[in-house]
């Protein structure tokens, strides 16, 4: 149980390198959205994540918020939840709206959570106290009131709750840049200067698990260090999930179209004339030659005589003019 917990675990720290928030506006009225970006190389499911939130200083998340249902994230692209009486502007890129009783002030505080695991991949805020008005960020005071904040270009993934390092000091230490109120210019694209520079595999059944590089999968009935594996075992005759014998019964041997071509196994005999369990004869009684259209072509076997003619079992001479 611990093993499957670790590579969950291990699972999520993956995805949370790729799903991070790259805008925030609260603006005037209802004019309030939340960026959210892919910044993987492969497309997100993001049914498996939620946002979640509280409001005015909070000890635990009070509410939270899915996603549509079958959404579905491709690399390189955002999703935004809306106010929904927010201006045309913001409604124009849009995905999804929050009823305007859930949207939020400068004080209240937003994370993208993985659903099984409770994960945070990134927060704006911090549980705790009030702040008051709201937070400072890269030295600007009570910049998540009445700001739109963009994330960095340089960013590449989520913050996992820390809100402090996050926000910064100043502009050279903070994840983000201050705008002014409604300030919507950058809404519904991002720009991320390194995301999607390498694919890491975040399948745990594939050999590669965690590293970076497409997931590479070992051939069916071995491991990844190509012993065999998994719910495979050798059979007798060396053979990883093999039966040990064939139909045939030729043992370790593979039989080729009309038998077993390479020797005999251990159950069958060649016959006197080296066939692989033959009878040593044909139906003509030519023993061990292969009989022609019209009899033994190749020489008498022990059994048989050449006639007077050197016919091998012929009749002798018939004829009053002999053998001709």
């Amino acid at each position: 149980m611990k093993v499957y917990m670790v590579l969950y675990l291990n699972i999520g720290i993956i995805m949370s390198q790729n799903l991070f928030f790259s805008e925030y506006a609260e603006g005037s009225s209802n004019n309030k959205y939340l960026e959210i970006y892919n910044g993987g190389s492969e497309t997100i499911n993001l049914n498996i994540y939620q946002l979640v939130n509280c409001r005015n200083g909070c000890d635990s998340w009070e509410h939270s918020h899915l996603f549509n249902e079958d959404t579905a994230l491709n690399a390189a692209d955002v999703w935004v939840f809306c106010a929904v009486d927010a201006n045309d502007v913001i409604k124009a890129e849009c995905n999804q709206t929050i009823a305007n009783n859930s949207i939020f002030n400068g004080n209240d505080v937003w994370a993208i959570q993985e659903i099984n695991t409770s994960t945070i991949l990134d927060i704006i805020g911090e549980i705790g106290d009030d702040p008051g008005t709201g937070w400072d960020v890269a030295g600007e005071s009570n910049a998540t009131k009445n700001h739109t904040l963009v994330r960095s270009s340089s960013i590449t993934s989520g913050n996992g709750g820390d809100w402090t390092s996050s926000a910064g000091t100043d502009s050279d230490n903070s994840e983000w840049i201050v705008l002014s109120e409604d300030d919507f210019t950058n809404l519904g694209s991002h720009t991320c200067s390194a995301c999607g520079e390498s694919t890491i595999c975040n399948d745990s059944s594939a050999c590669n698990f965690g590293n970076e590089g497409e997931c590479t999968y070992p051939e069916e009935n071995y491991d990844c260090d190509g012993e065999c594996g998994g719910s495979a075992e050798l059979d007798d005759c060396g053979i990883c999930e093999g039966g040990n014998a064939d139909d045939l019964g030729c043992g370790c041997f593979e039989p080729g179209p009309s038998g077993c071509d390479n020797e005999c196994g251990s159950t069958l005999e060649n016959d006197a004339c080296g066939v692989c369990d033959g009878d040593g004869s044909d139906d003509l009684g030519c023993g061990c030659f292969e009989p022609g259209p019209s009899g033994c072509d190749n020489a008498c076997d022990s059994t048989l005589e050449i006639d007077g003619c050197g016919v091998c079992n012929g009749p002798g001479a018939i004829y009053e003019c002999g053998c001709e």
